[in-house]
């Protein structure tokens, strides 16, 4: 998990263990000021950011997965020093959209990856609400981006690879 305060990024990672098992796993993240707690599963990892400034402004949006990266920085076999996203955005009513562009430096981003996140997301909450995430989809008349978590018989959840940003 990466988290910028304003000051600088730090860099979270709870276990050196990959999550790949096809299982699902917890994943928390609370916030007081400029400290925190990261949870996976019942591993903890408290951290703290760096400068003075202890609110989280999320105006913009919340990205889950993955930057989607262009080829030709594959081809240049070395990271690019950052990253421009551009996102559409839809109004509530889908009526008036609008695009907005933002740079990120490179070593926030897992570009060098090749691939996102792997796996399926639920019960995702901001501040205790339910982000609604397939309602956010079909209000940006974008449905065809989600899909069901299928579960096989082991109850375990069959992973897809997807790029997910929350307004």
């Amino acid at each position: 998990m990466v988290i910028n305060l304003g000051s600088g990024h730090i860099r979270l990672q709870a276990s050196a263990k990959a999550l790949n098992d096809g299982l699902w796993h917890s994943v928390v993240m609370e916030r007081s000021g400029r400290r925190g707690v990261l949870s996976v599963d019942a591993l903890r990892t408290d951290f703290s950011c760096p400068g003075r400034s202890a609110n989280l402004n999320i105006e913009e949006p919340i990205f889950l997965g993955a930057v989607p990266w262009e080829s030709a920085f594959l081809a240049r076999k070395r990271l690019p020093e950052a990253v421009t996203v551009i996102q559409l955005m839809v109004d509530g009513d889908g009526t008036e959209e609008k695009a907005a562009a933002q740079r990120y430096p490179s070593t926030v981003w897992t570009i060098g990856l090749r691939i996102g996140f792997m796996g399926c997301l639920k019960n995702i909450r901001v501040n205790g609400i339910n982000a609604q995430i397939a309602n956010a989809f079909r209000a940006a008349k974008l449905s065809s981006e989600i899909r069901d978590a299928h579960e096989r018989d082991d109850g375990a959840a069959l992973p897809y690879n997807r790029m997910l940003g929350l307004k």
